[in-house]
């Protein structure tokens, strides 16, 4: 199906799944073959709020950035279950893991599940099963990929995208505080979770595979 024969509501499922893709990428450590599909977002994206996140990862961008915001003891934790107050890691990480199994979700990435750029991936990967549904006329998939999406928004993007966001201060002139803006703008109105706030001297602590909290 060439471009132009895909329709509207189609072309929509795909920019979401695009710009959350783009989210995903900007919470990853970029290593090889990451800036390469930070430029194909930047020239095929439709979007141009997403174009504009993928422009500034591209200039700004860099390992060590990224390991001093995001790594072990850096400023900001991007893990769901740094903002889950007292919820149970361990029960946590298994749930992400049960939910990514039902939908055939296998992320190629270093990061634990509950990690912001595993989570947004995953969202665009709903996104991208709702448009296929769509296409060939599959409305049960449709409504589950559709369902899945929202559910998972609402009780473990939320807490983390929200958090970010006011850590970040808002700051868009940083590639990854445009990220973090443009996915609380695709949050919309999704009532968001108590968000707790984690402590600057708070000790790190292990899941049990390797990666820091």
């Amino acid at each position: 199906m060439n471009e132009a024969a895909i329709p509207a509501d189609v072309r929509q499922l795909i920019e979401e799944s695009v710009a959350w893709r783009m989210c995903s990428l900007a919470f990853e450590r970029p290593r090889n073959g990451w800036r390469d599909h930070v430029a194909s977002i930047a020239s095929d994206s439709g979007d141009e709020v997403v174009r504009s996140v993928a422009e500034l990862a591209k200039e700004q961008s860099s390992e060590e950035l990224f390991l001093n915001l995001f790594g072990p003891g850096g400023a900001i934790s991007p893990r769901e279950v740094a903002y889950r107050g007292l919820a149970d890691p361990g029960h946590l990480l298994a749930e992400l893991e049960t939910i990514y199994g039902a939908f055939a979700y296998e992320p190629r990435s270093e990061e634990c599940p509950d990690h912001i750029s595993v989570e947004a991936g995953f969202v665009g990967y709903l996104r991208m099963k709702q448009a296929f549904a769509r296409i060939v006329g599959d409305e049960e998939a449709e409504t589950i990929a559709a369902e899945a999406a929202e559910l998972f928004l609402r009780e473990h993007l939320a807490p983390v995208a929200h958090g970010l966001c006011k850590r970040l201060e808002d700051d868009d002139s940083f590639y990854i505080g445009r990220a973090a803006m443009l996915m609380r703008a695709r949050l919309g109105d999704i009532e968001v979770p108590a968000i707790v706030e984690p402590s600057d001297d708070e000790e790190e602590m292990s899941c049990g595979g390797g990666c820091p909290l």
